[in-house]
């Protein structure tokens, strides 16, 4: 009766009308409609007609432009101004890393690159691409998932078969006058198909299917992790493990399975590490490089050198060089060159940008969203974190770019570009119902 009622469906265009997140139109007029009825149905009791009880419940409500401005303040697309300013701060930061990195190669055949022009063209563009995918809605991607899956593992496949050999490994796919690290932008969107897939299956519901349905995940994974250790990218394998089978339990909340499979190919790893000499002699380094000063554990004894003798203020802007300071060594060679004070700079830098994307996971209430923000957080944490042990040298040094501030290409793009995602489900975190698909 109250969805016939004239005055009612004004009033409730009103509302909405003053609302511009239109996808939330249906549970508002669904929510008030609920109220009005209550105290259409009270007033009825007291003996109004079903219109007079209608008319006397629309006064009750107040006056619906006002009441529509608030939905809309409680709806509007949301900025988290935190995670931009971090991230801008740290591309202001790559441009000084590439300025000391070009001071610290003058002399040298780098010296040709120019690392801080071509740094800068990179954050350019890649400040474009992330603000512009700020108004994108990343919902539409669900539906492609498998699409994107199999165009991902496709371009793996001819990458490992026909790419670009660089350092003895195929990760770079060439397209047109460019390349593309393929194996490394793969990553990213693995886990962008996976996180689709898997909740657009039935894997999290426990009806009969539930075994094939853990046995097509294990497929799902096992093909590109194949062709990972195919083509020898350990960094790119170990994250798309670790965030599928967090993927995994977040959606099925079976964190004991996930362990188990974590534990089991822990367990495979060391004996394939065991059983390869160069890769069991990269491992004792770690733990005690000098047991090889002059071959596997220099690296470490020159980045532990160089923390211990850099003191708060550094050894001035692009010091001496060290070995590969625009890729491995760049943070210990601004600490060299900034001193301890850099590196604190930097560590607060990461926590609060770290705290940003934790905030994020637990404001965003859409499933898929909220879903898409934590591995896509993730991917750009643990690189951070790993990144900032590397200068300790405690753990393997490994070609695993420090995001946002090594060295540009498509690796340094795409990194914006995730940004620019996390942005998109952010914008519309109060903008999509809580049970929207």
């Amino acid at each position: 009766m109250m969805q016939e009622d004239e005055n009612i469906n004004t009033f409730l265009d009103v509302v909405c009308s003053q609302v511009k997140a239109r996808v939330m139109h249906r549970e508002i007029r669904k929510e008030i409609g609920n109220h009005l009825e209550e105290l259409i149905a009270r007033k009825e009791t007291e003996g109004y007609t079903p219109k007079a009880a209608a008319l006397w419940a629309i006064q009750q409500m107040g006056d619906p432009a006002v009441l529509g401005r608030g939905l809309h303040q409680v709806h509007k697309p949301r900025i988290p101004w935190g995670l931009i300013m971090t991230v801008l701060f740290f591309s202001i930061m790559s441009l000084f890393a590439m300025w000391a990195v070009d001071r610290g190669y003058q002399g040298t055949a780098m010296s040709a690159v120019h690392f801080t022009k071509h740094q800068f063209i990179f954050v350019i563009i890649g400040i474009v691409l992330m603000l512009g995918l700020y108004f994108c809605d990343i919902r539409k991607l669900r539906d492609y998932s498998w699409l994107l899956y199999f165009i991902t593992v496709g371009g793996m496949v001819v990458t490992a078969l026909f790419g670009v050999s660089h350092y003895g490994t195929r990760h770079y796919l060439t397209i047109g006058p460019t390349q593309i690290d393929w194996i490394g932008t793969s990553l990213y969107l693995l886990v962008i198909a996976m996180t689709g897939i898997l909740m657009n299956s039935s894997l999290q519901k426990t009806d009969h299917r539930k075994h094939n349905q853990t046995l097509k995940f294990l497929l799902v994974l096992g093909v590109p992790g194949f062709i990972y250790m195919e083509v020898h990218a350990i960094p790119e394998l170990v994250m798309f493990v670790m965030v599928s089978l967090v993927l995994f339990g977040w959606l099925t909340q079976k964190w004991l399975w996930s362990a188990i499979i974590a534990l089991v190919l822990f367990l495979i790893s060391i004996v394939y590490v065991y059983i390869n000499p160069y890769l069991w002699y990269r491992l004792i380094a770690v733990i005690n490089p000098y047991t090889d000063p002059t071959n596997s554990g220099y690296m470490y004894i020159k980045m532990i050198d160089v923390i211990r003798s850099a003191g708060w203020g550094g050894h001035g802007f692009g010091a001496d060089r060290l070995p590969l300071i625009h890729s491995e060594m760049l943070l210990t060679y601004l600490i060299k060159c900034f001193g301890w004070g850099a590196g604190i700079i930097l560590l607060i830098a990461v926590m609060w940008f770290l705290t940003r994307l934790a905030h994020g996971v637990k404001a965003v209430r859409e499933p898929y969203g909220r879903t898409l923000f934590l591995v896509l957080a993730i991917m750009l944490a643990f690189p951070l974190v790993y990144g900032l042990a590397m200068t300790t040298g405690l753990v393997p040094l490994v070609d695993l770019p420090f995001p946002f501030l090594s060295y540009g290409g498509s690796h340094l793009l795409l990194e914006y570009v995730i940004v620019g995602l996390l942005l998109g489900v952010y914008r519309r975190k109060d903008m999509i119902p809580f049970n929207s698909r």
